[in-house]
């Protein structure tokens, strides 16, 4: 109906009946018996390992040292009256190599641990649970002995998926038997099969850092320069013969058949949700082609994104579906100002140099008027506005979707029939892919090359985009009401400005903030005027995850806040410094003070190559020292006195740890880190009165080891903040503990039931405020 019908009022009832029928399919997607079927999975674990047998229901996501799987559980204990039909996703170790080789339809027996999914009870941070709710999957679980799993032939699906599975799996080794080179075997990988598993984390931030991290995710670009080019290799070929030329369209008819190997392109890279949405983008304006309606480009969104959300309602919510749809919307929105712009430069003309020119202007106009439309959404998912990403995507797009791109799907499918032209093929793709890594990695390294802003509230998203339209349309509602619209608007901004200014540069209150960060430890706190301090920031067993970039750079940014002036690293162990690494490097960090222990592991390796690479100066504390009097906050450090560290060990690590302790008027708080009950006897005995304090972070995430009867007496607490996973599998915080606060008359806080515990004061009072209620 879009198509044909140009009334406005139409477009309006559709829109409005297509978020209806987002919304309701979100309803039921949300009150279904999924919950339900995982909580029962649960409670029938019970805590223990259970057998689950199942089948592999979605393509297997490679990593460098693991695979993702989600499983369609069938039996449970080979129990055929055990709920099933959920869905658990399986992530499977490989620490001795040997990688299993699996695909869909594949049956298959684990002995595991079903977990519910959890999410970082922090402000500004990811909803993993709802992530995994959009694929159908209420469970998770984990493999580090590859004897926990076997594989059942006789109970596998035969079928159409399970077929492309095992070419891409025949693909996947053609590329890794003639791709050596570590960097270029992620990124062929990625773009021919879709698996972006063996993309290293350095190349991938270099790409994200940029603005260019879309190159390697396929998707509607990668699929529409495919369609394109096969479009245009079936209208040469048709175009020779004289019988067509003069009984069909030819360009139609190319249209056409070109769908085909795109619809092939998509099951080979994964058949992803982002792939398919893309298809169904260019299937559209396909069709639209066809029936010679081409200007009727807003209607082509409107009526993709009507099939895509019948299929499914929740692709609302995901952020390629939203950065898909904004990033066509903005070349449709800006295309007029791009033809006046090149129609004033005058050029292209005469000549195949000035056609070049105008070529290279346009995809320059093209690239920043997108990066103006996904400015306010990068921002709000990614804190990050790549400047040189407009210039990047000029010169890379080319290189990579008409080179690189096609170069690889040909060698990859040359590995078949002629492994020596493929080996060929392969060698000039490396080469072309070394001098692009190489061009991205000098730009990454200038300071320019992207900008770290704190993340846009929803209030500050209308209020940018309105300001676009508005722009986009001034001509059609006139000077004077345009600019009496843009007047308002920039008043609403310069107060949200305003008000976010006093916030963070003139405030008189100091907060203190205890992340949640899983089983570790980290507080950001926030001193009068403007001044920032970070102790520690977490950090987990996956060296791929990083706690600095994904939980607390989340949680800074959310506060409107781009820097931390003072790092102290407690102790050198991965809760704690595990996530440092990223601060120190983003975060304009002055000065950091950590203790005198280094040891030789890759955690503390990453910690002081960061500090060396930002040229932050690195202070070691060995004793008692008042670190700064910050606006009238008055900062002390403590070392436990101890032994000389012996770097090649982490032996009795935890009672090195360097205290901190923040006073403010009539307030303080103290830093305990991971201290024992050696360590607290010698700090009571050596530091005594001067260790007292109204707010203690408790000791080694309330351990029985630690918290003793004579270290709460020295301290004195009324508060006691724990910071612990939530289910982690210590069982921290220690019962005994929890009962030695309670008996004492002590206010425990948990963030494994509150998330981020936020505590102000003005130096005679507190405030507390939980992310979320116990």
């Amino acid at each position: 109906i879009c198509v044909f019908v140009k009334s406005r009022l139409l477009w309006i009832i559709i829109a409005a009946f297509t978020a209806f029928i987002a919304v309701v399919g979100l309803y039921h997607h949300k009150t279904s018996g999924h919950d339900v079927c995982a909580d029962e999975i649960i409670s029938y674990a019970g805590g223990r390992k259970v057998f689950i047998s199942g089948w592999i229901v979605e393509p297997v996501i490679g990593y460098a040292d693991r695979d993702k799987i989600v499983l369609k559980i069938d039996t449970i204990d080979n129990d055929m009256n055990a709920v099933s039909g959920c869905r658990i996703q399986i992530t499977i170790f490989y620490k001795d190599g040997g990688f299993m080789r699996f695909v869909r339809g594949d049956y298959i027996t684990i002995h595991v641990l079903p977990r519910e999914p959890k999410n970082y009870k922090n402000p500004g941070s990811f909803d993993y649970i709802n992530a995994l709710r959009r694929k159908n999957v209420g469970l998770i679980a984990y493999i580090n002995n590859k004897d926990d799993l076997s594989v059942r032939s006789d109970k596998a699906k035969r079928g159409v998926l399970r077929t492309i599975d095992g070419v891409r799996l025949q693909l996947k080794d053609i590329i890794r038997n003639h791709v050596t080179d570590r960097t270029a075997l992620g990124i062929v990988t990625a773009l021919v099969i879709g698996d972006q598993g063996y993309i290293g984390q350095d190349v991938r931030k270099m790409f994200a850092s940029t603005g260019i991290v879309h190159i390697l995710v396929v998707a509607g670009l990668h699929l529409a320069i495919i369609t394109h080019l096969f479009y245009l290799l079936i209208k040469f070929l048709l175009s020779r013969s004289k019988y067509l030329c003069l009984h069909t369209s030819i360009p139609k008819l190319s249209l056409l058949l070109s769908m085909v190997p795109m619809t092939a392109y998509i099951f080979i890279s994964g058949a992803n949700p982002p792939v398919i949405r893309s298809g169904i983008m260019i299937a559209v304006y396909g069709i639209m082609f066809l029936m010679n309606r081409t200007q009727a480009r807003w209607a082509g969104i409107l009526v993709s994104a009507f099939f895509i959300l019948m299929l499914d309602p929740t692709a609302l919510y995901s952020i390629s579906f939203q950065l898909s749809f904004i990033a066509v919307g903005s070349i449709i929105a800006f295309a007029p100002a791009i033809t006046r712009i090149l129609s004033a430069l005058n050029i292209g003309k005469g000549n195949h140099i000035g056609r070049i020119v105008k070529y290279i202007t346009g995809m320059f106009l093209v690239s920043f008027f997108v990066t103006i439309g996904l400015g306010g959404v990068t921002a709000f998912y990614f804190n990050t506005l790549p400047l040189f990403g407009i210039l990047l995507n000029v010169i890379v797009i080319p290189v990579f979707c008409y080179l690189i791109l096609p170069l690889s799907l040909i060698s990859s499918a040359a590995g078949f029939v002629m492994p020596v032209i493929s080996h060929y093929i392969f060698v000039i793709v490396v080469l072309f892919i070394h001098i692009i890594v190489n061009v991205i990695h000098a730009i990454s390294g200038l300071s320019a090359a992207s900008v770290k802003v704190p993340a846009p509230s929803l209030f500050e998203l209308f209020l940018y985009y309105s300001a676009i339209i508005v722009m986009l349309n001034a001509k059609r509602i006139g000077p004077k009401t345009a600019l009496t619209a843009l007047s308002m608007l920039s008043l609403l901004i310069l107060s949200d400005a305003g008000y976010y200014a006093y916030r963070t540069r003139w405030n008189r209150d100091m907060s203190v903030t205890f992340i949640d960060v899983g089983q570790g430890d980290s507080a950001f706190i926030e001193l009068p005027y403007g001044k920032t301090l970070l102790i520690d920031a977490g950090g987990g067993a996956y060296r791929s995850y990083d706690t600095g970039e994904s939980v607390v750079a989340r949680y800074i940014w959310s506060l409107k806040r781009t820097h931390v002036d003072y790092v102290i690293a407690s102790h050198p162990q991965i809760d704690h410094i595990g996530g440092l690494g990223f601060i120190i490097m983003n975060m304009n960090v002055r000065e950091v003070y950590k203790n005198d222990c280094s040891p030789d592991t890759d955690v503390y390796t990453k910690f002081i190559n960061a500090a060396n690479r930002s040229r932050t100066a690195v202070y070691t504390i060995t004793g008692q020292t008042v670190l700064k009097d910050i606006n009238g906050a008055k900062v002390e450090l403590f070392s436990v006195p101890h032994e000389v560290c012996d770097s090649s060990s982490n032996k009795d690590i935890n009672n090195t740890v360097l205290l901190s302790k923040i006073t403010y008027g009539d307030v303080s708080v103290l830093f305990t880190g991971d201290i024992e009950k050696d360590a607290e006897q010698v700090l009571s005995y050596t530091y005594q009165s001067r260790l007292k304090a109204d707010i203690m972070k408790a000791a080694h995430h309330g351990s029985r080891t630690s918290n003793s009867e004579q270290f709460l007496s020295t301290v004195k607490p009324e508060i006691v903040v724990v910071p612990a996973g939530e289910g982690n599998p210590f069982h921290l915080p220690s019962k005994v503990v929890l009962k030695r606060f309670f008996e004492k008359d002590i206010q425990v806080l948990r963030t494994d039931r509150s998330g981020a515990i936020r505590i102000t004061t003005d130096g005679k009072h507190i405030k507390i405020k939980r992310y979320r209620e116990p």
